[in-house]
């Protein structure tokens, strides 16, 4: 009889202890991803800048942040006027802390003087501050210049001497990668190039300028 009666003042001092408990809080994510500082230039060829950097962290340096927010402006003060710097990294998703990134601006944004930087987001959307500043100056992809004035400077028995004026790699600018020299027993056209016969022996390209002798 005593352990019937003891039973139910057992139960309600549990209960009452069960209510005293309060809910565990989880304290929000104030902490952005540290800021890229190693943004870098690593190409501005054919009319196109690709930029590299490090990433970083979810918190600082550590995990793996969210996205990216790759700009640039004409203005060197890109930093103080970030709101009306253009975005060009949309969907660009960030490797785990240390990893290298790279990133080639869409061909869209021109050449001429730019100015790029970029910012980092956890997925609490806290913000990194801007990283560093990378100036880039793409030029126009241009062809080579056609050349106009290919002749001959010399015949022999066995060799036909050649002369023509370098062009460079863009327009007549800088210094072409290498010449496709042909040959053939009838008049080469643009229609029958491909069947025309490489000469061999022709030598690397010169920067824009002075006539290039060949034999």
């Amino acid at each position: 009889m005593r352990l019937a009666a003891l039973l139910p003042i057992g139960l309600s001092l549990l209960f009452a202890s069960c209510g005293d408990e309060k809910p565990k809080t989880t304290a929000p994510d104030l902490a952005p991803p540290a800021p890229v500082d190693d943004l870098r230039v690593i190409s501005q060829d054919d009319g196109r800048v690709t930029v590299a950097w490090s990433a970083t962290g979810d918190n600082g340096q550590d995990g793996r942040a969210a996205q990216y927010d790759l700009r640039y402006s004409r203005n060197p003060d890109i930093a103080a006027r970030w709101d009306s710097a253009l975005v060009v990294s949309v969907g660009l998703v960030p490797q785990p802390s240390g990893g290298a990134e790279s990133f080639s601006l869409p061909q869209s944004v021109g050449t001429g003087l730019m100015f790029i930087a970029l910012r980092v987001a956890d997925e609490a959307l806290n913000w990194s501050t801007v990283s560093n500043v990378v100036t880039a100056n793409p030029r126009p992809d241009r062809p080579p210049n056609k050349v106009m004035d290919l002749r001959l400077s010399g015949v022999t028995e066995t060799t036909v001497a050649l002369e023509w004026t370098a062009p460079g790699s863009d327009g007549s600018d800088g210094t072409a990668t290498s010449y496709d020299l042909r040959f053939s027993l009838s008049e080469i056209t643009e229609e029958n190039w491909a069947t025309a016969t490489p000469a061999t022996g022709v030598p690397r390209p010169r920067s824009g300028g002075p006539p290039r002798p060949s034999r």
